[in-house]
C-alpha cells in the first residue's frame, strides 16, 4: 500500500464501525472541493508554512493574554504526539480530553491525530459513570484532564478502565503527569516514530471520535475521518466567503462537533487567531469577553444570543424617551434592510437613513464587542424568529445553521435572512425528504463528504442510520419551499404521541410560551401517551456565586411581576402560590392555544418548578438543549400531580 498521510485506502464500503475501517469518500461530479483530499496533519502543516509568525491561539492567564504563533503551535503538537506515542498510545485508540476550552485541549486533540490515534473530547460536565462509559466505548488509552476535579472523577473509575495507560493533568498542581512533563517526554524523543505514524495515516480512516449529545437516548461514538473534518470547513469557507486571518472566540465545548470544527479545523484552514474565552462567559461574562476579543466570526447557540437579548432589552427599558426613539429609528431601518434581502423587495427607507442608522448602531455594537463581526452563526438548537428579528434590528444578521454530530457540523446555513428557515444546503451537500406526508413534511436525509463513517463498534446502529440508498436519516422532520429553503418542523424522537394517537411537535409550542411570557426561562411540553398536553415551566433567576440559579428572581421577572400587580421577589413567593402569576400565565397559555390547529395541541395544565434547568444538574445538554428524558424522570412527581396520578 502507498504510504500516508495523504493516501486513500481503496474500499467499496460506505460505512464502517471498525476502529481501523476505511470508507468510500462521498463525491459527485460538480462538487466544489475536488478530490483527492488531504489529511489533518498535512492541512495543518500547510497553514503553518503559510504564516508561521501569525498568532494562532490566545489564552488569558492571571489577567494577561498569552499568545502562541502557528510555528510554536506546530512544535507543541508534534511534541505532544511524540509523548503520546512514548506513553504507549496505539494506532486506532483514543486520547480522551476533558476540560474547559484551552490551548492544551486543542494541542492534545491534534497531537492524538498526528500520533495515528483518535482525538476524543468528553464533556467536562459528565458524571463519573457517564465518563466511564464514554472512555470504554472510545477505547481510551490516555486521558488528558483539566484539573483535580476531572482527575478525581477518572480515578474513581480507573479500575474499570484496563486499557487506560496514563492520566495527564494540564492545569493546577498535577496529582498525575503534568502538562510540562508530557512535553518534556516529547522533547526526549526523536522524530522517527512520529514520522512512521504519519506515514500510516489514510484520509478515509477515523481521526476523531465525537459523542452524540444523548438528548434523545444513549450517546454514541461518531467516527469522523480526516476527509470529514476538513471538508466541512472548506465548504463553509467558500459559502460564507471567509477571508484569511479571521478572529474567533472559543467558548462552546470543544467536545461538541460544531466547536471543534470552527475553533480547531476551520481555525488553521483560514489562518485564524482563536481566542480561548474565560470561564465566566456563561455567568455574565459574554460581553466582557467579546469586548476584549472583538471577533470577526462568532458561532453561538441560541441561549447565548438570548442572554444578550435579555440584557439589551433591560438596558433599553431604562433609557430616556429620546434614546428609545433613536434606537427604534435605527432598529426599524435595519430590520427592513435584512428582511428585504430574502423577499427581494426594494428598500422603503432612503440610503441616507440607512447610513445614519448604521452609524447609530455602530456605537452599540462596539459596546457589545461585535463591531468587527462579519460572520455570526447560530447552531445546535432552533433560534426563535423574535431573537432573529431583534438582531437584524441591530444590523447583526445571525445566520441559523443546521447540522448534527454525524454531519461533522453545519449542513445548511441561512445567509439570506429568510426568517424561520435554516437556509439551504451548503456546497457539496445533498438533501432530500423521506416519507413525506400530504403537507410536504418528511424526514430530512442527507449525503455528502461530511457525513460520518459510522458509530464505533456499533454495527446495528450504523446500519440503521442509513436508508437503502445510502442517505443518512437525521431523525429530524422538515419541509423545503419552492426556493430550496429548509424548515425544521420537529424531531421524530421528540414527537409526542397522545393517548388519542395524534402526533404533536412540542418545540413550536414551547417557543411560543417563552416568547409571550418573558419571565419563563425554559418550557417543556409533556403529553406522550397522555390524555392532554401540559407544560413544566422554569422562571428566570439571578445567578449565585457559582453561576447557578439562586432563589431570587431576575430583575426582568421582578419587573414583569410588578406589571401584573404581583409583589413576588423569589421563586418561593411564586410557588406559595402567587395567584396573580398563575392567572397571568393561564391567560397567555390560552392565547398560545388559540394558535393550535387541533385539540391535541392544546396545553391544558402547567406547573411552575421550584428549580431551573442547568447543565450542572443534567437537565440541559452541552449546547443548552433540553434533555427531555432526564427532565421527565427527574420531575416525575410534578407530572404525576398534573395528571392526578398516585405518586409511588
Amino acid at each position: 500500500m502507498e504510504e500516508g498521510p495523504d493516501v486513500i485506502i481503496e474500499t467499496t464500503e460506505r460505512t464502517t464501525y471498525r476502529p481501523d475501517g476505511a470508507v468510500l469518500i462521498s463525491y459527485e461530479e460538480g462538487d466544489v472541493i475536488d478530490p483527492p483530499s488531504i489529511s489533518v496533519p498535512t492541512a495543518f502543516k500547510i497553514a503553518v508554512d503559510k504564516h508561521p509568525q501569525r498568532i494562532a491561539l490566545g489564552e488569558k492567564e492571571n489577567k494577561k493574554w498569552n499568545y502562541i504563533t502557528y510555528e510554536k503551535y506546530y512544535s507543541l503538537v508534534r511534541l505532544c504526539a511524540k509523548a503520546f506515542i512514548k506513553l504507549g498510545l496505539p494506532r486506532f485508540r483514543s486520547v480522551c480530553i476533558m476540560g474547559y476550552n484551552s490551548s492544551e485541549w486543542i494541542i492534545s486533540c491534534l497531537g492524538a491525530i498526528h500520533a495515528g490515534g483518535f482525538a476524543c473530547g468528553i464533556y467536562a460536565t459528565n458524571t463519573a459513570e457517564a465518563t466511564k462509559r464514554c472512555m470504554i466505548v472510545a477505547l481510551c488509552s490516555i486521558a488528558v484532564l483539566e484539573d483535580e476535579d476531572q482527575v478525581a472523577k477518572v480515578l474513581q473509575i480507573k479500575d474499570s478502565l484496563p486499557d487506560l495507560l496514563k492520566i495527564v493533568q494540564y492545569k493546577g498542581t498535577p496529582k498525575e503527569e503534568g502538562w510540562n512533563e508530557l512535553l518534556d517526554i516529547g522533547r526526549g524523543e526523536t522524530d522517527e516514530e512520529l514520522e512512521n505514524r504519519l506515514r500510516g495515516i489514510s484520509i478515509n480512516q477515523c481521526a476523531q471520535l465525537t459523542f452524540t449529545s444523548g438528548t434523545t437516548g444513549d450517546s454514541k461514538a461518531v467516527m469522523l475521518s480526516h476527509d470529514n473534518l476538513l471538508s466541512g470547513p472548506l465548504s463553509l469557507r467558500r459559502y460564507m466567503n471567509i477571508r484569511d486571518h479571521e478572529i474567533t472566540i472559543s467558548y462552546l465545548p470543544l467536545s461538541h462537533v460544531a466547536a471543534a470544527s470552527v475553533d480547531i479545523y476551520m481555525g488553521f484552514i483560514v489562518g485564524a487567531t482563536t481566542y480561548l474565552a474565560t470561564k465566566d462567559i456563561w455567568r455574565g461574562g459574554i460581553v466582557r469577553n467579546l469586548r476584549e476579543i472583538k471577533p470577526t466570526t462568532l458561532v453561538g447557540v441560541p441561549r447565548i444570543f438570548e442572554k444578550m437579548y435579555e440584557r439589551l432589552v433591560e438596558i433599553k427599558k431604562r433609557q430616556s424617551r429620546l434614546k428609545k426613539w433613536i434606537a427604534n429609528y435605527a432598529n426599524s431601518t435595519m430590520l427592513e434592510k435584512h428582511t428585504n434581502k430574502s423577499t427581494g423587495l426594494p428598500p422603503r427607507y432612503s440610503s441616507i437613513r440607512i447610513k445614519l442608522s448604521t452609524m447609530i448602531l455602530r456605537i452599540l455594537k462596539k459596546k457589545m464587542g461585535l463591531n468587527k463581526c462579519k460572520h455570526c452563526v447560530s447552531a445546535a438548537a432552533p433560534l426563535s424568529i423574535e431573537i432573529q428579528k431583534f438582531f437584524y434590528g441591530l444590523d447583526i444578521a445571525i445566520a441559523p445553521a443546521y447540522g448534527l454530530t454525524e454531519s461533522t457540523g453545519a449542513f445548511t446555513l441561512n445567509l439570506d435572512c429568510k426568517l424561520g428557515s435554516v437556509g439551504k444546503a451548503c456546497p457539496d451537500m445533498r438533501l432530500k425528504l423521506g416519507n413525506q406526508d400530504d403537507s410536504g413534511e418528511g424526514e430530512i436525509r442527507i449525503k455528502g463528504r461530511i457525513i460520518f463513517m459510522g458509530y464505533l463498534n456499533n454495527a446495528q446502529d450504523t446500519k440503521e442510520a442509513f436508508d437503502e440508498e445510502g442517505w443518512f436519516k437525521t431523525g429530524d422532520l422538515g419541509k423545503v419551499d419552492s426556493e430550496g429553503f429548509i424548515y425544521i418542523t420537529g424531531r421524530i424522537k421528540e414527537l409526542l404521541c397522545t393517548a388519542g394517537g395524534e402526533n404533536v411537535a412540542p418545540i413550536p409550542i414551547e417557543d411560543r410560551i417563552k416568547q409571550l411570557i418573558p419571565a419563563v426561562n425554559y418550557a417543556i411540553v409533556i403529553g406522550d401517551k397522555e390524555k392532554f398536553l401540559s407544560a413544566l415551566l422554569t422562571l428566570k433567576r439571578t445567578p449565585d456565586k457559582m453561576g447557578l440559579p439562586s432563589d431570587e428572581l431576575s430583575d426582568e421577572v421582578k419587573a414583569w411581576c410588578q406589571r401584573i400587580g404581583s409583589k413576588s421577589k423569589t421563586i418561593q413567593d411564586i410557588i406559595a402560590p402567587d395567584t396573580l402569576v398563575e392567572k397571568e400565565i393561564s391567560k397567555v397559555i390560552e392565547e398560545v392555544n388559540r394558535d393550535a390547529i387541533s385539540r391535541a395541541q392544546i396545553v391544558q395544565k402547567f406547573k411552575i418548578l421550584p428549580t431551573d434547568f442547568t447543565l450542572t444538574y443534567g437537565e440541559l445538554g452541552p449546547t443548552m438543549k433540553l434533555r427531555r428524558n432526564i427532565i421527565i424522570n427527574k420531575y416525575k412527581d410534578y407530572i404525576d400531580e398534573i395528571y392526578e396520578r398516585k405518586q409511588s
